[in-house]
């Protein structure tokens, strides 16, 4: 394994191990589901599809619980904690942005550069740049 490989194994165990375990007060299917996420977080084939399966949850009523407890839908919860990872790993790691959008369990760049768009209204590279001026 290289030292890329080592840094972002590393950062990624860091930041499972920093996510809040579902609250024992919530539904037992909100645990499940939010137990679940964090356990395959990183997978690229996590999606609401595969978590009501694996879950064997009813995915209209269940999304709008998930919601309820949590504060996000499963999809928003999803890829808000997969664009926080990438946003450490592009802040500690230098690694191109493709490579970053793969380990944080992106299908592609365009999916991933989309994604960052919609929740930092900047691309990944452009977040990067500002936080690299800052530091």
């Amino acid at each position: 394994m290289n030292q890329q490989q080592e840094g972002i194994l590393m950062l990624v165990k860091n930041y499972l191990n920093d996510l809040s375990p579902a609250d024992s007060n919530w539904p037992e299917n909100v645990q499940i589901a939010v137990s679940c996420i964090h356990k395959n977080l990183f997978d690229a084939s996590l999606n609401v599809s595969w978590l009501k399966d694996k879950c064997d949850i009813n995915h209209k009523v269940f999304s709008a619980r998930f919601a309820q407890y949590v504060g996000f839908y499963p999809k928003e919860y999803i890829l808000h904690h997969r664009i926080k990872a990438a946003k450490r790993t592009l802040r500690d790691i230098d690694l191109p942005v493709t490579r970053v959008a793969l380990a944080v369990g992106f299908n592609s760049l365009s999916a991933f550069c989309k994604a960052f768009k919609r929740e930092m209204d900047m691309g990944p590279s452009d977040w990067r740049e500002e936080v690299e001026e800052v530091a």
